[in-house]
């Protein structure tokens, strides 16, 4: 087996993903001029001369409908990550959010001996707890962004550090006053409703959100809502196929297989 290398791999599949990873490939890029990360990006980290072998945009999906038609295609990306991985023999990998992918990933990883760390993690504080043994099995470190999620991992064996949320770490040195001026909000509690950034949230979302706002407000209340602008519908991303196709998975072995050759 060859030696670590110097290389970085980031994984980050969904736009929220693209745009914190390339803060810290930034930040990472200053401290360690030279630095060759590679893997999974968006745009912006693109914009940072990330070596993407695998594009956020063709990955984005959402529920059951979107996520079987994709499916040969996010395994087919799980397996370009991993044998990048091998050849490359990067010092470290970094996973932003996307557990459902990033957990299967990391597992992956920790099996070839490449350590993992692992930003914005699934709630699992929340919900579907039991996945915090694989995260103690396969992770090496969580970097989460609330304050209790350290002493949570922690509890549970899983070394942690608490970095701070992106987005507060952008608005609160400004402070609340100056962001209220800046959003054009009344000096009234605000009720915000923010969509996904996965393209078919953006696009459902509008829709549903006055319902949304009756629903988390009493009537007598001076609250206000506020929201994202409605925008012209998303682009379908260009591999995203007009019709979903007709194929099936078997499992031989350790392998899914579609109908038209090896999905992963």
């Amino acid at each position: 087996m060859n030696a670590p290398s110097k290389d970085l791999l980031i994984v980050a599949i969904e736009a929220s993903a693209d745009l914190h990873a390339a803060a810290v490939l930034r930040e990472l890029q200053a401290l360690r001029p030279g630095l060759r990360a590679f893997g999974a990006g968006g745009p912006r980290m693109r914009g940072l001369g990330f070596d993407a072998l695998v594009r956020a945009e063709d990955l984005s999906v959402m529920g059951i409908a979107e996520v079987l038609p994709a499916l040969p295609r996010i395994l087919e990306s799980m397996d370009v990550l991993r044998d990048a991985a091998l050849e490359r023999r990067p010092g470290a990998a970094l996973l932003v959010d996307s557990p459902d992918f990033n957990l299967r990933l990391a597992r992956l990883l920790r099996e070839r001996g490449i350590p993992v760390a692992y930003f914005i993690g699934p709630s699992v504080w929340a919900w579907r707890t039991y996945r915090v043994r694989q995260i103690a099995r396969d992770v090496a470190r969580m970097l989460v962004i609330l304050p209790f999620e350290e002493k949570f991992y922690a509890a549970h064996g899983v070394r942690a550090t608490y970095v701070g949320n992106p987005l507060a770490d952008e608005l609160l040195p400004r402070g609340s006053d100056a962001a209220r001026a800046a959003l054009h909000l009344d000096p009234h509690p605000v009720l915000a409703l923010l969509p996904g950034s996965r393209l078919q949230a953006s696009s459902w979302s509008p829709s549903h959100q006055p319902s949304i706002a009756r629903s988390s407000t009493r009537p007598t209340s001076s609250s206000s809502t506020a929201a994202p602008p409605k925008s012209s519908p998303p682009p379908t991303p260009p591999s995203s196929p007009a019709a979903p196709p007709r194929w099936r998975l078997r499992w031989r072995g350790r392998r899914w297989w579609s109908s038209t050759g090896r999905a992963g």
